[in-house]
């Protein structure tokens, strides 16, 4: 299986419609309703950390984090800041 181009990716272009890392142009998207494929580029560009974040919480084991409840606050904040970004919450 083939690697991903590596993160991170972001918006980029006088619409934001590129989605790119530091190097490269790894997709584009077209504009469309509204601001609807601004939405969708977000989605996009945060897809190479909610892969990293579901490869930690796909692989984790308890011992990593101490209590079954340090665990889950751990998963939660990962979940809650790719949220965020992918929302347009937080740049």
């Amino acid at each position: 299986m083939s690697k991903h181009t590596p993160g991170p990716w972001h918006t980029a272009g006088d619409q934001g419609v590129q989605i790119r890392n530091q190097r490269d142009q790894i997709a584009k998207v077209w504009t469309m309703r509204g601001d609807e494929w601004k939405a969708n580029a977000r989605l996009i560009a945060m897809s190479p950390e909610m892969f990293e974040a579901l490869q930690v919480i796909a692989g984790a084991g308890l011992s990593m984090y101490g209590s079954p409840t340090d665990m889950l606050e751990k998963f939660q904040d990962m979940a809650r800041t790719v949220v965020a970004k992918a929302t347009g919450e937080v740049a």
